[in-house]
């Protein structure tokens, strides 16, 4: 377990400051012997640090990716929730814009395929007739009372 994870199980928020110094909070709250082996593993904690940032940073570029992929359906006269239900998790949704070799060339064409896709322009009438609603539709539905 990473010493960030071990922080973090403890209840204390850690984080990289904006002058890449090591933000702990409550820092009253910090042990000593902890605040000891942080100074002077200072390194290896900011490297930790600045991956998950790097990540956090990869993972919103990989979000706006996929966003863009959705909205690539209504060219084709579907919305964008009804080709979503294809990809059901998130490895689904990474597998599609994740790979460098799916430029926007090839997510353009999968789009076009997906949405002659008959299962797919059978859930598209659904949506216009009302008889479909993505997941999580459904579930702020129920959430709200409403039933049908």
């Amino acid at each position: 377990m990473s010493a960030v994870t071990r922080l973090r199980a403890q209840g204390f928020d850690v984080r990289l400051t904006p002058k890449q110094s090591i933000g702990i909070t409550p820092a009253d709250k910090l042990p000593d012997e902890w605040r000891d082996w942080i100074t002077a593993n200072r390194q290896q904690v900011v490297s930790e640090l600045q991956a998950e940032a790097t990540n956090d940073e990869r993972n919103e570029q990989l979000a706006e990716r996929w966003q863009w992929f959705l909205s690539l359906a209504d060219e084709h006269g579907i919305h964008p929730d009804v080709v979503g239900a294809e990809f059901p998790t998130v490895a689904d949704r990474l597998d599609v814009v994740k790979p460098e070799t799916h430029d926007d060339g090839r997510l353009r064409a999968c789009m076009a395929t997906l949405c002659n896709d008959l299962q797919v322009q059978d859930r598209q009438a659904a949506y216009g007739d009302s008889l479909w609603l993505p997941e999580d539709a459904v579930g702020d539905a129920i959430a709200e009372g409403e039933t049908a």
